[in-house]
């Protein structure tokens, strides 16, 4: 991504050792929610931002970005709900982010060991509470070279507030509103495998087989080198991929997947670097589909592998 034509001026105070003066600090960020980690070196020298590892704790203490704070999927889900990995409340959101120390006023940069696929998922459930200052880490763990720490940091605890208490209707959508606009002109991304689209593989958690109708398959690892260096591929390099939607930049398009984490990451690619404004990922996907008897299903395969 190129930061000189990307970027945007941000403007935040910073206290000084004078209670009465106020310093303004000018730091450049790029206009997507994607950073390089030339850009996230500055920053965390100026103390603006709190990192967050968004891998599962074992990965984490094996090896983390020094200052970094542990996160994953299980920690934003809504473990009330009665369909899995289902988004987390905003209360419970705030709970957890408050009890490890993140603060409101500094900037949240999150990454992965897999071509931002699960850290995507918290860029995702965060913007539908309206919180807007979440940046990927483009290579994620894979493009920082400076070194690990195994230490885990201790912050102390705060009080992490959420703009937005439950989510906007123009930023979701359950399975029944998906159904009506099946109806409707819309573009629905299957993020899933081939094998998992065409109903030749079973998910655990899903009740049924298949894809959900009009669907077009385009699974999210074609929108990295996952093979390489686990960034994004070039804006060039994904319009081709894409052009088979046939739609405009502000036309209805709905992403979904398993449970609602690959399809965060098509949504990023979409939204942030692809510049499609009316796009919804249907958190719960294909698990809350296909346990829906009602809703229609295509099918493929005559073969069903359940893993």
């Amino acid at each position: 991504m190129n930061w000189t034509k990307t970027k945007y001026l941000l403007f935040l105070l910073a206290l000084t050792a004078c209670k009465s003066e106020q310093l303004v600090q000018e730091i450049a960020l790029p206009e997507r929610k994607l950073i390089e980690v030339e850009q996230l070196t500055d920053l965390l020298e100026m103390g603006q931002v709190q990192l967050i590892d968004f891998r599962k704790k074992d990965a984490f203490l094996s090896g983390h970005i020094p200052g970094a704070v542990n996160l994953w999927r299980s920690d934003i889900e809504d473990t009330e709900h009665q369909t899995a990995g289902m988004m987390a409340t905003a209360a419970q959101l705030e709970a957890r982010l408050s009890k490890l120390g993140i603060d409101n006023d500094k900037f949240l940069v999150v990454y992965d060991n897999n071509g931002n696929c699960d850290a995507s998922r918290f860029w995702w459930v965060m913007k539908q509470y309206g919180y807007n200052k979440v940046y990927l880490l483009n290579g994620g763990l894979k493009s920082w070279q400076a070194g690990l720490s195994n230490t885990a940091v201790k912050l102390q605890e705060s009080r992490f507030k959420l703009p937005y208490k439950s989510p906007k209707p123009e930023r979701y959508l359950d399975h029944n509103t998906l159904f009506e606009l099946l109806e409707q002109e819309v573009v629905v991304i299957d993020a899933r495998s081939a094998d998992e689209f065409s109903g030749k593989r079973l998910k655990n958690g899903a009740a049924r087989a298949g894809r959900i109708p009009k669907s077009i398959n385009m699974d999210w690892v074609i929108t990295v080198n996952l093979d390489g260096d686990h960034k994004f591929k070039s804006l060039e390099e994904l319009q081709a991929l894409f052009q088979q939607i046939d739609t405009n930049k502000d036309s209805p398009i709905v992403v979904y997947c398993h449970s609602g984490v690959r399809s965060a990451h098509m949504t990023f690619v979409l939204t942030e670097l692809m510049g499609y404004t009316n796009v919804k990922n249907f958190d719960g996907s294909w698990i809350d589909w296909s346990a829906a008897a009602h809703l229609p299903i295509t099918q493929d395969s005559l073969i069903t592998l359940q893993n």
